[in-house]
């Protein structure tokens, strides 16, 4: 485990944040912090792994994952 947090994953936004977000510039330096001032900015600590796909390398390597742990893998709905 890192000791640091990073950002990454999905976000999940309402009308309100978006509103907020600057045409230019770091959400992560500007609206982000004012939220979290305002008490409004929630996160979840994912304390498991996080696959990346990005790119092809990543997805083959996701893949080689999943295969290799199929216990991992999303149950189909």
């Amino acid at each position: 485990m890192l000791p640091e947090w990073v950002s990454s994953g999905v976000y999940v936004l309402d009308d309100e944040c978006l509103m907020r977000l600057p045409e230019r510039g770091d959400h992560e330096t500007s609206t982000f912090p004012e939220l979290a001032g305002e008490g409004k900015l929630l996160a979840y600590r994912n304390t498991g792994i996080w696959l990346t796909v990005n790119t092809p390398k990543d997805l083959r390597a996701a893949e080689e994952y999943l295969t290799a742990h199929p216990d991992f893998a999303p149950v189909p709905a």
